[in-house]
């Protein structure tokens, strides 16, 4: 976790100083002194997540972050990332799930084969089926949910899409 610190010119002390911190921040402490080998998947994420956090970012750039983890490391990850954009970090996600991307993002950009296909709020972008079709992605869960629910009456015609399933389960 060091290593981006002190490639940047800190010190040892102010580098070993930040690095604490981070793995306090980020609750890695139980697995601080296990080599990288021995690390699960999960384990691994957050701590690629502290090599860059200690660097003191202000935009992070993730690449799939909860890709082929289990549901709790899944959700561990996510709630690192929400923390860091409420500590202002801009945090840049490229993730096929959609679920998520809908949930979370401020804006979402579409892409398929290397080319923007749509680009708007998550609400605008995935509930676009034809763009998502083109994309091989679905519609997000709650969008589907909240359909069917409508089609069956089960909610009011002027019931607005919500914005995450916990609004959804609220509604009914």
């Amino acid at each position: 976790i060091s290593f981006g610190i002190l490639n940047l010119g800190a010190d040892e002390d102010t580098a070993r100083k930040e690095v604490e911190r981070v793995i306090e921040e980020l609750e890695i402490t139980p697995f601080q002194d296990r080599p990288a080998h021995a690390l699960s998947g999960g384990q691994k994420k957050q701590v690629a997540i502290a090599d860059i956090l200690v660097m003191h970012p202000e935009v992070m750039i993730l690449d799939e972050p909860d890709a082929a983890l289990d549901p709790r490391h899944k959700r561990k990850v996510q709630e690192i990332v929400e923390r860091l954009t409420e500590k202002g970090i801009t945090v840049l996600m490229a993730t096929h799930d959609i679920d998520h991307a809908y949930e979370w993002a401020d804006e979402v950009v579409l892409m398929h084969e290397g080319k923007v296909l749509r680009q708007g709020t998550p609400y605008e972008v995935c509930t676009d089926r034809e763009a998502l079709e083109k994309a091989s992605l679905e519609l997000p869960a709650v969008v589907r949910i909240y359909e069917r629910l409508k089609e069956k009456g089960m909610l009011p015609e002027d019931t607005p899409l919500p914005d995450s399933m916990e609004t959804l389960i609220d509604l009914l």
